[in-house]
């Protein structure tokens, strides 16, 4: 997939989320509330936990299967689009874009997951 000389699919307003995998999720929200003295904001599907930084979600997941720790996925708010807008964008930039209806997720070239949320 060649995207050189394509003007940006959009306009790219903040990260609004970044999403790490965990071996004992307690245990790493235990370290951030050490660190930062932040209360989470709340239990997500699936034993994640979130905090909230600011304009900034880091959300907590536990580990599936074989997966290691580390970056899961980052969100990126754009603007002057919706989310069904988007998907459109992407798969005619030869990008497939995945996950459900309310989401717009997808990776890069290094299989990086990224998912776009509409401002």
């Amino acid at each position: 997939m060649n995207l050189r000389g394509l003007r940006p699919a959009f306009d790219a307003a903040a990260v609004t989320r970044f999403c790490l995998r965990s071996h004992d999720v307690a245990r790493s929200v235990d370290f951030l509330r050490k660190v930062f003295a932040k209360p989470s904001i709340g239990a997500l599907a699936n034993g994640a936990q979130a905090f909230l930084f600011g304009h900034t979600v880091l959300e907590i997941r536990p580990i599936a299967g074989m997966q290691n720790p580390g970056l899961e996925r980052i969100g990126v708010g754009i603007h002057g689009v919706t989310l069904k807008q988007a998907r459109r964008i992407l798969e005619q930039r030869g990008i497939q874009p995945h996950g459900s209806k309310d989401e717009v997720l997808f990776r890069d070239p290094d299989g990086n997951e990224l998912q776009l949320i509409a401002l």
